[in-house]
Protein backbone atom coordinates (compact mmCIF):
# COMPACT_ATOMS: atom_id res chain seq x y z
CA UNK A 1 0.00 0.00 0.00
CA UNK A 2 3.09 2.20 -0.02
CA UNK A 3 3.13 4.60 -3.02
CA UNK A 4 6.67 4.26 -3.40
CA UNK A 5 6.19 0.17 -3.21
CA UNK A 6 6.83 -0.54 -7.19
CA UNK A 7 9.63 2.08 -7.64
CA UNK A 8 11.33 0.29 -4.63
CA UNK A 9 10.80 -2.73 -6.06
CA UNK A 10 12.51 -2.12 -9.06
CA UNK A 11 16.06 -1.27 -7.20
CA UNK A 12 18.69 -3.48 -7.27
CA UNK A 13 18.36 -3.15 -3.41
CA UNK A 14 15.41 -2.33 -2.86
CA UNK A 15 14.89 -0.98 1.50
CA UNK A 16 11.88 -2.75 1.98
CA UNK A 17 12.04 -2.57 5.74
CA UNK A 18 11.94 1.08 5.52
CA UNK A 19 8.55 1.07 3.71
CA UNK A 20 7.14 -1.29 5.98
CA UNK A 21 8.40 1.43 9.23
CA UNK A 22 6.83 4.12 7.36
CA UNK A 23 3.11 1.90 6.68
CA UNK A 24 3.38 0.88 10.58
CA UNK A 25 0.40 2.02 12.85
CA UNK A 26 1.64 4.79 15.05
CA UNK A 27 -1.54 5.31 17.06
CA UNK A 28 -4.11 2.60 17.70
CA UNK A 29 -7.41 3.18 19.08
CA UNK A 30 -9.09 0.06 20.95
CA UNK A 31 -12.89 1.51 21.68
CA UNK A 32 -15.26 -1.02 24.28
CA UNK A 33 -12.40 -3.07 26.10
CA UNK A 34 -13.85 -6.44 27.60
CA UNK A 35 -12.49 -8.35 30.48
CA UNK A 36 -11.67 -11.23 27.74
CA UNK A 37 -9.12 -8.91 26.13
CA UNK A 38 -7.52 -8.60 29.83
CA UNK A 39 -7.40 -12.09 30.77
CA UNK A 40 -7.42 -15.87 29.85
CA UNK A 41 -9.90 -17.75 32.19
CA UNK A 42 -11.16 -21.78 31.80
CA UNK A 43 -12.56 -23.76 34.20
CA UNK A 44 -10.10 -25.94 36.00
CA UNK A 45 -12.38 -29.26 34.50
CA UNK A 46 -11.29 -28.02 30.97
CA UNK A 47 -7.53 -27.10 31.60
CA UNK A 48 -7.61 -30.99 33.07
CA UNK A 49 -9.40 -32.31 30.38
CA UNK A 50 -6.46 -31.09 28.01
CA UNK A 51 -3.85 -32.31 30.15
CA UNK A 52 -5.24 -35.80 30.05
CA UNK A 53 -4.93 -35.66 26.40
CA UNK A 54 -1.07 -35.03 26.77
CA UNK A 55 0.46 -33.64 29.42
CA UNK A 56 2.70 -31.88 27.05
CA UNK A 57 0.26 -30.79 24.64
CA UNK A 58 1.56 -27.77 23.54
CA UNK A 59 4.79 -29.16 22.58
CA UNK A 60 2.72 -31.78 20.36
CA UNK A 61 2.68 -31.27 16.50
CA UNK A 62 -0.87 -30.23 14.93
CA UNK A 63 -1.56 -34.03 13.84
CA UNK A 64 -0.58 -35.37 17.32
CA UNK A 65 -2.62 -32.77 19.12
CA UNK A 66 -5.32 -33.69 16.86
CA UNK A 67 -4.50 -37.54 17.79
CA UNK A 68 -4.49 -36.86 21.42
CA UNK A 69 -7.83 -35.01 21.07
CA UNK A 70 -9.39 -37.54 19.54
CA UNK A 71 -8.42 -40.46 22.01
CA UNK A 72 -10.25 -38.19 24.49
CA UNK A 73 -13.43 -36.82 22.75
CA UNK A 74 -14.08 -34.11 25.01
CA UNK A 75 -18.08 -33.33 24.00
CA UNK A 76 -18.33 -29.74 25.41
CA UNK A 77 -14.61 -28.83 23.91
CA UNK A 78 -13.88 -28.66 20.30
CA UNK A 79 -10.37 -28.68 19.19
CA UNK A 80 -9.36 -25.48 18.32
CA UNK A 81 -10.34 -24.66 22.16
CA UNK A 82 -8.21 -27.80 23.66
CA UNK A 83 -5.36 -25.89 21.49
CA UNK A 84 -6.07 -22.60 23.23
CA UNK A 85 -5.78 -23.77 26.84
CA UNK A 86 -2.61 -26.52 25.75
CA UNK A 87 -0.70 -22.93 24.34
CA UNK A 88 -1.77 -21.37 27.35
CA UNK A 89 0.84 -23.42 29.54
CA UNK A 90 -1.56 -23.38 32.77
CA UNK A 91 0.09 -23.51 36.19
CA UNK A 92 -0.78 -23.95 39.69
CA UNK A 93 -0.39 -20.81 40.29
CA UNK A 94 -2.54 -19.74 37.51
CA UNK A 95 -5.87 -21.78 39.55
CA UNK A 96 -8.30 -19.16 41.14
CA UNK A 97 -11.03 -20.17 43.46
CA UNK A 98 -15.05 -18.81 43.63
CA UNK A 99 -15.28 -17.12 47.45
CA UNK A 100 -18.55 -16.15 47.54
CA UNK A 101 -18.21 -14.66 50.86
CA UNK A 102 -15.79 -12.16 48.90
CA UNK A 103 -19.10 -10.12 47.80
CA UNK A 104 -22.29 -11.87 48.42
CA UNK A 105 -25.28 -11.86 46.50
CA UNK A 106 -28.83 -12.59 46.46
CA UNK A 107 -30.96 -12.92 49.88
CA UNK A 108 -31.12 -16.55 50.19
CA UNK A 109 -27.69 -17.42 52.25
CA UNK A 110 -28.20 -21.14 52.70
CA UNK A 111 -26.17 -23.64 51.18
CA UNK A 112 -28.86 -24.56 48.86
CA UNK A 113 -28.83 -21.18 47.02
CA UNK A 114 -27.73 -21.16 43.65
CA UNK A 115 -25.61 -18.12 44.43
CA UNK A 116 -23.76 -20.18 46.83
CA UNK A 117 -23.79 -23.28 45.14
CA UNK A 118 -20.89 -21.91 42.85
CA UNK A 119 -18.77 -21.37 45.61
CA UNK A 120 -15.19 -23.79 45.73
CA UNK A 121 -15.17 -23.50 41.99
CA UNK A 122 -11.90 -22.96 40.34
CA UNK A 123 -10.91 -21.56 37.21
CA UNK A 124 -7.44 -21.03 35.73
CA UNK A 125 -6.73 -17.31 34.87
CA UNK A 126 -3.65 -15.83 33.15
CA UNK A 127 -3.30 -12.12 32.23
CA UNK A 128 -3.02 -10.91 28.70
CA UNK A 129 -0.12 -8.42 27.82
CA UNK A 130 -0.36 -8.26 24.30
CA UNK A 131 -0.65 -4.43 24.45
CA UNK A 132 3.04 -4.34 25.90
CA UNK A 133 4.61 -6.38 22.79
CA UNK A 134 3.76 -3.53 20.66
CA UNK A 135 6.68 -0.98 21.72
CA UNK A 136 7.13 0.69 18.13
CA UNK A 137 2.70 1.44 18.52
CA UNK A 138 0.66 3.65 21.31
CA UNK A 139 -2.14 1.87 21.92
CA UNK A 140 -5.16 3.52 23.73
CA UNK A 141 -7.54 2.25 25.20
CA UNK A 142 -11.59 3.52 25.42
CA UNK A 143 -13.82 2.52 27.61
CA UNK A 144 -16.76 3.95 29.91
CA UNK A 145 -16.84 0.89 32.18
CA UNK A 146 -15.87 1.54 35.98
CA UNK A 147 -15.26 -2.46 36.13
CA UNK A 148 -12.52 -2.35 32.86
CA UNK A 149 -11.40 0.84 34.24
CA UNK A 150 -10.82 -1.30 38.06
CA UNK A 151 -8.92 -4.14 36.14
CA UNK A 152 -6.78 -2.26 34.72
CA UNK A 153 -5.71 -0.03 37.81
CA UNK A 154 -5.54 -3.67 39.65
CA UNK A 155 -3.27 -5.46 36.50
CA UNK A 156 0.43 -5.81 36.94
CA UNK A 157 1.83 -3.56 34.52
CA UNK A 158 -1.64 -2.55 33.48
CA UNK A 159 -2.25 0.40 31.23
CA UNK A 160 -2.38 3.64 32.36
CA UNK A 161 -5.51 4.88 33.11
CA UNK A 162 -6.34 8.42 32.61
CA UNK A 163 -10.35 9.19 33.82
CA UNK A 164 -11.85 12.24 32.04
CA UNK A 165 -15.33 11.22 33.61
CA UNK A 166 -17.39 14.77 34.30
CA UNK A 167 -21.55 13.89 34.36
CA UNK A 168 -21.47 16.88 36.49
CA UNK A 169 -21.21 18.92 33.00
CA UNK A 170 -25.03 18.10 32.20
CA UNK A 171 -28.29 19.85 34.06
CA UNK A 172 -30.30 17.49 35.91
CA UNK A 173 -33.17 17.07 33.87
CA UNK A 174 -31.01 15.82 31.25
CA UNK A 175 -29.38 13.06 33.67
CA UNK A 176 -32.71 11.80 35.43
CA UNK A 177 -34.72 8.91 34.65
CA UNK A 178 -37.69 7.23 36.42
CA UNK A 179 -37.79 4.13 38.20
CA UNK A 180 -39.97 1.82 38.41
CA UNK A 181 -40.50 -1.15 41.28
CA UNK A 182 -41.72 -3.82 39.70
CA UNK A 183 -41.41 -7.79 41.11
CA UNK A 184 -42.38 -9.21 37.24
CA UNK A 185 -39.11 -8.09 36.71
CA UNK A 186 -37.59 -11.56 36.63
CA UNK A 187 -37.40 -14.41 33.68
CA UNK A 188 -40.94 -15.92 34.15
CA UNK A 189 -42.94 -12.40 33.90
CA UNK A 190 -40.78 -10.29 32.09
CA UNK A 191 -42.66 -11.28 29.02
CA UNK A 192 -45.75 -10.19 30.75
CA UNK A 193 -44.08 -6.71 32.07
CA UNK A 194 -42.91 -6.16 28.66
CA UNK A 195 -46.53 -6.33 26.87
CA UNK A 196 -47.92 -4.07 29.57
CA UNK A 197 -45.34 -1.72 28.80
CA UNK A 198 -45.85 -2.01 25.19
CA UNK A 199 -49.67 -1.12 25.64
CA UNK A 200 -48.92 2.09 27.95
CA UNK A 201 -46.13 3.36 25.38
CA UNK A 202 -47.02 2.11 22.08
CA UNK A 203 -44.45 4.63 20.91
CA UNK A 204 -41.84 3.34 23.25
CA UNK A 205 -38.42 1.53 22.78
CA UNK A 206 -38.22 -1.41 25.21
CA UNK A 207 -34.65 -2.64 26.50
CA UNK A 208 -34.00 -6.24 28.37
CA UNK A 209 -31.93 -9.29 28.20
CA UNK A 210 -34.88 -11.48 28.95
CA UNK A 211 -37.64 -11.36 26.42
CA UNK A 212 -39.07 -12.89 23.64
CA UNK A 213 -40.73 -10.23 22.29
CA UNK A 214 -38.71 -9.46 18.79
CA UNK A 215 -39.46 -5.81 19.63
CA UNK A 216 -37.56 -5.71 23.06
CA UNK A 217 -33.53 -4.97 22.34
CA UNK A 218 -30.90 -6.39 24.82
CA UNK A 219 -28.29 -4.28 26.83
CA UNK A 220 -25.25 -5.41 24.81
CA UNK A 221 -27.13 -4.82 21.32
CA UNK A 222 -28.10 -1.36 22.72
CA UNK A 223 -24.93 -0.29 23.77
CA UNK A 224 -23.37 2.94 22.36
CA UNK A 225 -26.12 3.27 19.75
CA UNK A 226 -27.78 6.27 18.52
CA UNK A 227 -31.17 4.93 17.50
CA UNK A 228 -32.91 5.78 20.82
CA UNK A 229 -33.36 9.49 21.64
CA UNK A 230 -34.80 9.67 17.45
CA UNK A 231 -38.50 12.09 17.18
CA UNK A 232 -40.29 9.05 16.74
CA UNK A 233 -39.62 7.39 20.18
CA UNK A 234 -41.56 8.52 23.04
CA UNK A 235 -40.54 6.50 25.86
CA UNK A 236 -36.88 3.99 26.18
CA UNK A 237 -38.00 1.50 29.12
CA UNK A 238 -34.77 -0.54 30.62
CA UNK A 239 -35.70 -3.82 32.79
CA UNK A 240 -33.20 -5.02 34.68
CA UNK A 241 -32.54 -8.74 36.29
CA UNK A 242 -30.92 -10.67 38.89
CA UNK A 243 -27.82 -11.68 37.81
CA UNK A 244 -28.13 -15.63 36.40
CA UNK A 245 -25.37 -18.20 39.04
CA UNK A 246 -23.33 -18.64 36.05
CA UNK A 247 -23.15 -14.63 35.25
CA UNK A 248 -22.07 -14.33 39.20
CA UNK A 249 -19.13 -16.86 39.36
CA UNK A 250 -17.62 -14.79 36.24
CA UNK A 251 -17.47 -12.01 38.11
CA UNK A 252 -16.36 -13.56 41.84
CA UNK A 253 -13.50 -14.69 39.71
CA UNK A 254 -12.47 -11.80 38.26
CA UNK A 255 -12.51 -10.34 42.41
CA UNK A 256 -10.37 -12.95 42.89
CA UNK A 257 -8.33 -12.21 40.20
CA UNK A 258 -7.42 -8.49 40.34
CA UNK A 259 -8.01 -8.22 44.19
CA UNK A 260 -11.50 -6.67 44.25
CA UNK A 261 -14.84 -6.72 45.96
CA UNK A 262 -17.07 -5.14 43.76
CA UNK A 263 -17.06 -6.57 40.32
CA UNK A 264 -20.60 -7.54 41.17
CA UNK A 265 -21.74 -4.34 41.73
CA UNK A 266 -19.78 -2.77 39.23
CA UNK A 267 -21.37 -4.97 36.31
CA UNK A 268 -24.77 -3.58 37.46
CA UNK A 269 -23.78 -0.13 37.48
CA UNK A 270 -21.78 -0.14 34.04
CA UNK A 271 -25.34 -2.34 32.51
CA UNK A 272 -27.08 1.00 34.00
CA UNK A 273 -24.87 3.75 32.85
CA UNK A 274 -24.34 2.53 29.66
CA UNK A 275 -28.14 1.61 28.87
CA UNK A 276 -29.31 5.55 30.66
CA UNK A 277 -26.94 6.97 28.10
CA UNK A 278 -29.14 6.00 25.18
CA UNK A 279 -31.44 8.96 25.40
CA UNK A 280 -30.07 10.74 28.72
CA UNK A 281 -26.71 12.91 28.80
CA UNK A 282 -25.53 13.91 25.32
CA UNK A 283 -27.86 12.00 23.87
CA UNK A 284 -30.95 13.73 25.64
CA UNK A 285 -33.90 14.63 24.13
CA UNK A 286 -37.08 16.21 26.27
CA UNK A 287 -39.61 14.64 24.51
CA UNK A 288 -38.13 11.05 25.17
CA UNK A 289 -39.35 10.19 28.91
CA UNK A 290 -36.47 7.51 30.43
CA UNK A 291 -37.46 4.76 32.63
CA UNK A 292 -35.82 2.04 34.40
CA UNK A 293 -37.86 -1.48 35.81
CA UNK A 294 -36.29 -3.62 38.83
CA UNK A 295 -37.29 -5.95 41.25
CA UNK A 296 -37.64 -4.60 44.77
CA UNK A 297 -34.82 -7.23 45.50
CA UNK A 298 -32.34 -6.06 42.57
CA UNK A 299 -32.82 -2.78 43.89
CA UNK A 300 -32.20 -3.92 47.06
CA UNK A 301 -28.82 -5.41 45.76
CA UNK A 302 -27.44 -2.30 43.29
CA UNK A 303 -29.94 0.73 44.78
CA UNK A 304 -26.98 2.16 47.15
CA UNK A 305 -24.14 1.71 44.19
CA UNK A 306 -26.39 3.57 41.65
CA UNK A 307 -27.44 6.46 44.22
CA UNK A 308 -23.61 7.19 44.96
CA UNK A 309 -21.52 5.90 42.15
CA UNK A 310 -24.33 6.38 39.03
CA UNK A 311 -23.96 9.30 35.84
CA UNK A 312 -27.86 8.85 36.37
CA UNK A 313 -30.65 10.48 38.76
CA UNK A 314 -33.32 7.78 39.61
CA UNK A 315 -36.63 9.42 40.14
CA UNK A 316 -39.27 6.80 42.17
CA UNK A 317 -42.61 7.48 40.01
CA UNK A 318 -44.37 3.88 40.47
CA UNK A 319 -44.07 0.80 43.31
CA UNK A 320 -45.76 -2.22 42.18
CA UNK A 321 -44.29 -4.37 44.96
CA UNK A 322 -45.96 -5.66 48.01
Amino acid sequence: MHPDYAEERQKDQPNMKALAAAMRAQWIIYDEVKTEDLMHRYPAGQVKLVRKMSKRFAKLSPSEQLQAYNSVAPEHMTFDEARKIGNLKFTEKHLKTVDTSREGYGVNNTDDSPYRAINGNKYYVKFQDWWRKEEKTRITFLTTEYRIIRAMENMPNGPLVLNFDRPDLFDRNEITLNLILDNRANREKTDELVADMKEKHPNGAIITNMSDDDDATTHDTAKGSNSFNQDGIKSVTAIYHMLSPNQYEQLLIENAVFGTKDMVKLFHLDQFNQTSGRSLGFRHNPNITTQAIMSKRLWREIGISIEMNSRYRVRLVQNNVD
